[in-house]
């Protein structure tokens, strides 16, 4: 229970820093599915946590590669976190991993 809760946590800290790009939002968001999976919450597969690791490993090194002043810049951030989230939201009334991708991608 204690997994589940730091989780949650975890992934409403995530979602609070989207909406600032000082503190990096995928980092919490990764750890969140993996302390849901240890918790027993959740059971996605191996593969799944996979590829989202290594998206998450694309996103970081991505975000190194920018400039600072591009990669901490808040020009319309809420807006995209805001239709990101909405969009994730569309695509997990779904309930398939590869439809909430795309929905945060579309929002």
């Amino acid at each position: 229970m204690t997994l589940f809760i730091i989780a949650v946590l975890m992934a409403v800290a995530a979602i609070a820093a989207s909406y600032r790009p000082y503190v990096p939002a995928y980092l919490p968001a990764y750890a969140a599915l993996w302390l849901l999976k240890w918790s027993g919450a959740v059971n996605p597969g191996t593969w799944i946590l996979t590829s989202w690791g290594m998206a998450t490993a694309v996103v970081l090194i991505a975000d190194m590669a920018q400039p600072r002043m591009v990669s901490k810049a808040t020009n319309g951030l809420a807006h995209m976190a805001t239709g990101a989230l909405a969009g994730t939201m569309a695509g997990l009334c779904t309930a398939t991993y590869v439809w909430t991708a795309v929905g945060a991608a579309l929002g």
